[in-house]
């Protein structure tokens, strides 16, 4: 049986997310930067300290969602 370890154990609000195939290879072929993190025990709001089981990144800092400026970028 595997260990359970919260999601916050492998990244951080400041870290990328690469796939498989280039952490194998050592390309950068591409990578994902981390928005959104769910956590079934919660955590607290790194601006506000309310609790909760959804956060997204906002300027390196988890956030809940009264706390995320909610705007629309344009490319």
């Amino acid at each position: 049986m595997s260990e359970k370890r919260p999601s916050t154990a492998f990244v951080s609000a400041n870290s990328t997310v690469t796939d498989n195939a280039t952490a194998k290879s050592g390309s950068a072929a591409s990578t994902a930067t981390l928005t959104y993190r769910f956590l079934p025990g919660g955590a607290d709001c790194e601006r506000c300290g309310v609790r909760t089981k959804k956060q997204w990144v906002d300027d390196g800092e988890f956030v809940c969602a009264d706390c995320k400026p909610w705007t629309v970028q344009t490319g």
